[in-house]
This record gives structure tokens, C-alpha cells and sequence, in this order.
């Protein structure tokens, strides 16, 4: 199980437990109650339980008349249905109601025991509890337990040894004060039988008391040896042991996680784990490593209420791939409480910055991952596919949508998200999103077709109204699948027509360029009409044209373009990660923060300061609405789905 902290992870396992507490005594826990809801007093729990293996184990031992002792329990289990589902209901101040009697209840617990290991609660440095479970494994029949005994009794009555009677004597002291000593159990007559046969009782490591040993690997020696004791249970014994293991990372170096998960997997026919993680590294090791036989179940917390989801497993895929190019990084996507899926690292460096989070504090609770342009990628860490619950949305920018044809006389719709087919989604929607989505991809194949839009050199620079539109639905359109396009690149969300004279000051006060080229730079930009300048300063900084083109491919189409004008740009460019981008929203929400407080606005600390006020935060992230208007939108769509808006 995977999920944020709070989602109920533990509830389940919690309510696992106090199952199996329940299972032979009363145990009225009044944590088990909704205590959000005054009026529910009553919660029922149910498991299932899987006999198939045990049906088969005991129908071999019955043939060949193997441990006729057991055969009142090879009877039952052959009664058995290959899966059986008991039930226990529970009314605050009432006993607790099952659906089978008592002894059907003691052979499940007999049959499936369970064993619970709380990486945060446990004493690493005492193993005590695993004598319980060697006790388990020993444990003998009735009659085989007499049998010791009177060998035991042989050896105490032996003149030889002397210890009758002194152990004569023990006992009359015992009766002069009224004392008695509880038989053990069965269990504990062979978890003590144990350590005789150890000579001890105290474990330690190489030699070396546990003390001595770090967190880490007193964590990871406990849960191995443990795994070790019951596959032996399973071996010799008429059980199928259920474990409970819950943050089993916690204090392992990442190397130890890797050999704990192998562990778990390596045993899973013998052993049933239950496992409630927030270690990536786990997860990322049972998706690599898992067959067919294994679970991933997403949790999540919705409007107060616990959703448990399967997560869709890679070996449910036929891409071999996803199991070679997972790393950390995409396994965070499971546990995150928002994903935002970029294309590389200039999104990440924007959605990262510093000031912007102390504008929009919510995207610290972002997690951005790089790989929207490779469908691996996509097919690993998307909750769409995955199947998980978790709120996301693509960031892309318009070349993966559409991208100019090369005849220069028409766009063609790309098929990630334009395939020839409509998706088949499509044909059941009933509503009026089915009439929207299916008269506008209509209109943007149409447009994208037969559209003959209207450019102007040398940087094809467009105002067609019509290629306004298409732009505009492509957006609209996919933005219904949690896709947000932007109108050109993330440079282009960078440098817009509000903020261009804002931010070629920016490039003049900041030295982005060599002083010795700026006036040659400077002429050329004051002698452009607006939209020609937006483009030219936008490929100056690695970005795109209006139609979606790089400088090269301009060069490529536009063989006549000026020979300074082509050197001026490919001399000039700036690199997508040289900082620029950080640089120019440091700038510009230090200078808007600074206009509207009247005080110095140069450092984190101060902006910080100067937005703990609220009319100033307000304006500030109105100028931001105003100056960068797609890049407000896609931070506005994740606030709104982040707060249920």
C-alpha cells in the first residue's frame, strides 16, 4: 500500500489487527469508531481467505496417511471452499457478531496466523518476540508434547544428575507459600524448549551484541531472520503466515531496501505480506521485480473518506521498457499529492523557482517530473494509465499537439493526442462535454487541414484570427484530459507580448548580452512592429515563432532571410538552462512586489516579507495574472484541483 501520510494506510492495517485480536475475545476498541460521525457506532470488517494451497497440502498428507494427529484439521480444510470470506460486526458496547462459530474462527487463526512488524515501534535491540515465532514453528502435538515431557522427567529423576530432589523441595516451597506456576501453553513450551536447545536466549550479530549495531541493520537482520522462521513455518507446519510490515524502511540505506524487497519477493509462495510503504526505492523494486502474484494498491483521502485503488502493474503491460528506464525519481509520481509532468528541465527550473513558491505556496506540494515528451515515460508515471489516484496534469508545448507542414501550406495534427481514429472514449460520451469535445476536434481538424493562414517574414509571425482559433481549441480540447498546452514553448509562457518591454529592460539591466552586441541588438528590436520583436526576441532565447518553429527551420523555409539578421541570432542565442528563466521571474516579482510596498524588494527574504501582506500579495500576483497569462493559467488549474474547486 502507497499514498500520502493521513490517507489511512495504517487504518487498514489497524483494522487488519484488531481483526485478528477479536478473533477469540471481546475487544472493544473505541478508536475503531468514526469519531468524525457522533452518530455511527458500528463498523464491520471482512477478509478473505485463500484455501487452496492448504487444500492441496492436506489432501497429499491424507493420501499417504502423513500425520494422522492432524487429521481432524485435513477433514475441515477439505470441507473448505477455495475461497471463504468471514466477517466480524462490531456495536459500540455490544459483543462482537461473526459470521461462523468460535471454532471456525480458532482454525483460521491456527491457519493463517499473523505476525505484525512496526519498523517505528519495535526495540531493535530486543529480539524477544521471534522466540514467539520459533515457539510457532516447534510447537508439537499434544501427544508428541507428552512424550517430551516424560523424557524431560526421565532425565530429572536420573540419580545421575541429582536434581530430584532439590527440584522435590522447589515445589514444597512452592506449596508453603501458595504459589503456582501457569502451564505454558503449547507455544511456549516449545518457544522455551528453544532456547534450551540454544543454550540461550539473547541473539546477536557476528559475535557482536546489538547494541552495537546501527538502526539500520538491527532492522533489516530482524525482518530477514523473521522471513527465515516462517518459511520454515510454512515448510513443516499446516499454516500460510500473514505478515504485517508496516514502513519497513525506515533507518535502511537504500542498498539494504533493495535486498529487503528481493527478500519479500523471493518468498512471496510461502509468506503473505502486507506492506504500507513511503519508500520510492520500494516501490520502485516491486514494480521491476513483480510477476503476477503481486498487489500495489494506492491509497488516498478524499472529502474525509479512505479510496483504496490497484495500481495497473507492469507486468501488465507489454513494454519491457518501463521496468529498464524506471529510476527514484519516477516511482515519488505514486506517493505525490499532485504530479506536474514537464517536458525537461527549463519547466522544472521555471516551476521550481523560489519566489514563485513564495507567491503560490501550494506548488511546494507539487511534485514536477521530467519526461513529457517520452511515452515511457508517460506510461510509467501517469495516473491515467497507472490507474492510481492521484491529481496531475501535462504541461507540453504546441509542437507535440501540431507542427507546420513542410509545404508551408497547412499544419498536421500530431497523433499522441490527435490519433486518425477518434479515441475510443469518445463514442460514450452522452452529455453535453460529448457534443463540445466532438464539434471542436471537428473544427480543429477542419482548421488544421484547409486553413490557409496569413504569415509575415521573416520569423512567420502570425495574427491570422483563424490560427487564433485553432490554437485556442486545441488548448480548450485538451485540456479536458488534464493536458495544457502552451501556445508555443515555455519560452514563449516566459516572454510574452504583455511583459516584452519589461523584460527586454530585464536583458539590458541584467547583462544578458555582450555590451559590445547590444546596440546592433537594440536597432534591430526598435525597428520591428510588435509581433515581429516578440518572435525575434523569443528565438533569441531558444524559443519559438508563431508557428512553431525554431530558428533553424525558419533558416530552412526562409532561405532569404537577411545574412546579419541570421548571424545577429545564431551568435546571440541564449541556452534553455543558463538561468535566464530564474533570472527574469526574480526580476520581475521582486520589481512588482518593490512598486507596490514602496521598500527595497532584492533578496527571498524580503520578497518573502513584503508578500506576508496581503494587499500586496494580491497585487503581486495580479501583475503576475497580467504579464504572464498562460503561465498564471496552468498554475490556476492546479490550485483549483488541488482545493476541490
Amino acid at each position: 500500500m502507497i499514498g500520502e501520510n493521513g490517507t489511512g494506510k495504517s487504518n487498514i492495517l489497524d483494522a487488519v489487527r484488531h481483526f485478528y485480536r477479536c478473533l477469540l475475545q471481546e475487544n472493544d476498541d473505541i478508536a475503531c469508531y468514526n469519531y468524525q460521525n457522533r452518530f455511527s457506532n458500528e463498523f464491520s470488517i471482512s477478509l478473505m481467505f485463500d484455501f487452496r494451497h492448504l487444500k492441496m497440502i492436506s489432501g497429499r498428507n491424507r493420501q499417504r496417511n502423513a500425520d494422522l494427529d492432524y487429521e481432524g484439521y485435513y477433514n475441515w480444510i477439505s470441507r473448505r471452499k477455495p475461497f471463504e470470506t468471514l466477517t466480524m460486526r462490531q456495536i459500540k458496547g455490544k459483543p462482537v457478531r461473526w459470521n461462523q462459530e468460535r471454532q471456525y474462527r480458532q482454525n483460521i487463526l491456527n491457519l493463517f496466523p499473523l505476525y505484525v512488524v512496526d519498523a517505528r515501534k519495535i526495540d531493535l535491540t530486543d529480539w524477544s518476540q521471534l522466540w514467539d515465532m520459533i515457539g510457532d514453528l516447534m510447537k508439537v502435538h499434544r501427544t508428541r508434547e507428552a512424550e517430551i515431557a516424560a523424557e524431560i522427567t526421565a532425565i530429572k529423576d536420573n540419580e545421575k544428575y541429582k536434581l530430584e530432589e532439590r527440584f522435590e523441595k522447589l515445589l514444597a516451597s512452592f506449596a508453603r507459600a501458595d504459589i503456582q506456576i501457569k502451564p505454558y501453553t503449547p507455544k511456549q513450551y516449545a518457544s522455551t524448549m528453544s532456547t534450551l536447545l540454544f543454550k540461550g536466549e539473547t541473539f546477536s550479530f557476528k559475535a557482536s551484541k546489538l547494541d552495537y549495531m546501527s538502526n539500520g541493520t538491527n532492522a533489516f537482520n530482524y525482518t530477514n531472520l523473521l522471513i527465515e522462521i516462517l518459511k520454515l513455518i510454512f515448510e513443516y507446519k499446516i499454516k500460510e503466515p500473514i505478515v504485517i510490515l508496516d514502513e519497513p524502511e525506515i533507518s535502511l540505506h537504500h542498498k539494504l531496501v533493495d535486498r529487503l524487497t528481493a527478500r519479500i519477493l523471493g518468498c512471496k509462495d510461502a509468506i503473505r505480506f502486507l506492506i504500507a510503504t513511503h519508500s520510492p526505492r520500494m516501490l520502485k523494486d516491486i514494480l521491476k521485480l513483480e510477476q503476477s502474484d503481486c498487489e500495489v494498491v494506492h491509497v488516498s483521502l478524499l472529502n474525509g473518506r479512505t479510496y483504496a485503488a490497484p495500481v495497473k502493474l507492469f507486468s501488465e503491460d507489454s513494454d519491457n521498457r518501463l521496468r529498464v528506464f524506471m529510476n527514484d525519481q519516477h516511482a515519488n509520481a505514486y506517493f505525490s499529492r499532485y504530479i506536474l509532468s514537464v517536458e525537461g528541465a527549463s519547466e522544472v527550473e521555471v516551476f521550481s523557482n523560489a519566489f514563485l513558491l513564495e507567491l503560490f505556496p501550494f506548488l511546494r506540494d507539487v511534485d514536477i517530473m521530467e519526461g513529457m515528451a517520452d511515452d515511457v515515460i508517460q506510461k510509467i508515471i501517469s495516473p491515467r494509465h497507472r490507474h492510481f489516484h492521484t491529481q496531475f496534469l501535462f504541461l507540453a508545448d504546441m509542437d507535440k499537439a501540431m507542427r507546420w507542414s513542410t509545404n508551408n501550406k497547412s499544419f498536421q495534427l500530431e497523433g499522441r493526442y490527435f490519433p486518425k481514429k477518434d479515441l475510443p472514449e469518445e463514442k460514450y460520451y452522452y452529455s453535453p462535454m460529448r457534443t463540445h469535445q466532438l464539434l471542436c476536434l471537428k473544427r480543429i481538424r477542419a482548421l488544421s487541414e484547409r486553413g490557409r493562414f496569413r504569415y509575415w517574414p521573416p520569423f512567420f509571425a502570425c495574427r491570422d484570427l483563424n490560427f487564433q482559433e485553432l490554437i485556442q481549441l486545441i488548448k480548450d480540447y485538451l485540456k479536458q484530459r488534464n493536458v495544457y498546452v502552451a501556445s508555443t514553448t515555455i519560452e514563449g509562457m516566459l516572454i510574452t507580448d504583455r511583459n516584452l518591454s519589461a523584460f527586454w529592460t530585464y536583458c539590458q539591466e541584467a547583462k544578458v548580452f555582450r555590451p559590445t552586441v547590444l546596440p546592433e541588438l537594440q536597432k534591430v528590436y526598435d525597428s520591428l512592429p510588435q509581433n515581429d520583436c516578440l518572435n525575434f526576441v523569443r528565438l533569441l532565447f531558444d524559443g519559438k515563432s508563431d508557428f512553431i518553429l525554431t530558428f533553424d527551420e525558419i533558416c530552412k523555409r526562409n532561405p532569404k532571410i537577411a545574412p546579419d539578421l541570421k548571424r545577429l541570432i545564431e551568435n546571440n542565442k541564449q541556452g534553455k538552462t543558463n538561468g535566464w528563466m530564474s533570472d527574469w521571474l526574480d526580476y520581475f516579482l521582486c520589481r512588482a512586489a518593490a512598486s507596490d510596498s514602496d521598500t527595497p524588494c532584492g533578496s527571498l527574504g524580503q520578497f518573502s516579507k513584503a508578500v506576508a501582506d496581503s494587499d500586496i500579495h494580491f497585487q503581486v500576483r495580479q501583475s503576475f495574472r497580467d504579464y504572464f497569462p498562460e503561465l498564471f493559467e496552468v498554475v490556476e488549474i492546479m490550485r483549483k484541483q488541488m482545493s476541490g474547486k
